[in-house]
């Protein structure tokens, strides 16, 4: 889970070595609270490209079949947290070798997940910014359960209708078959890892 003591982390200096130039912002917070959402559009706001790890690694999985993806696939399909050795080696490639040259910066969700990847991050680069999110774990698990992807181009969508105890959240549909992509018309699905109980055990 995250944790407050990973913003102390961040003002510190980062070593001396191969640093990323440009300004770093974290989305922080539990699964399905958001971070992608407003990241995507902080992203437009600030000419910032948005990378996210899970999607990364989702993305990944879906073409590679090799022994570490299927070990990987396992430990996501667990809700189980990917090794940070192997989660800071992806964040290395996507900083140093992928960078968008006229980029004014990144944006990244999904790390850090542990204190370790936190300490790992200020190796790379300034944290210039970090957003928290939060909401009530069963808002939280609704939401997350309600998560539909398109099963071609992978676009996001959300059946959940949630209008209770103060909180007013609109179903995210396709606007023209609710059972069909917006982009592509391909079909939507629930990911495997989009269950109560797998929800439940990331979120402790």
């Amino acid at each position: 889970m995250i944790r407050r003591s990973f913003f102390g982390l961040f003002k510190k200096k980062a070593p001396s070595a191969k640093i990323h130039p440009k300004p770093i912002i974290i989305m922080l917070g539990a699964p399905g609270v958001g971070k992608g959402t407003y990241g995507k559009r902080l992203s437009k706001d600030l000419s910032m490209p948005f990378f996210s790890t899970g999607e990364y690694l989702r993305n990944l999985l879906k073409t590679d079949k090799s022994p570490l993806s299927d070990q990987l696939r396992e430990i996501m399909k667990a809700g189980k947290l990917v090794d940070d050795e192997t989660v800071m080696k992806i964040i290395q490639k996507r900083l140093f070798d992928d960078e968008d040259s006229k980029a004014k910066g990144i944006i990244i969700d999904g790390v850090p997940r542990t204190t370790n990847q936190a300490e790992m991050l200020q190796k790379f680069g300034k944290v210039h910014a970090a957003m928290n999110f939060f909401l009530r774990d069963d808002i939280l698990i609704e939401k997350a359960t309600g998560r539909r992807e398109c099963d071609n181009c992978h676009n996001p969508y959300n059946v959940a209708t949630i209008k209770h105890d103060g909180y007013d959240m609109d179903p995210l549909l396709p606007k023209k078959n609710v059972n069909q992509c917006d982009n592509c018309g391909g079909k939507l699905i629930q990911r495997e890892y989009d269950t109560p109980k797998v929800i439940k055990d990331r979120l402790e």
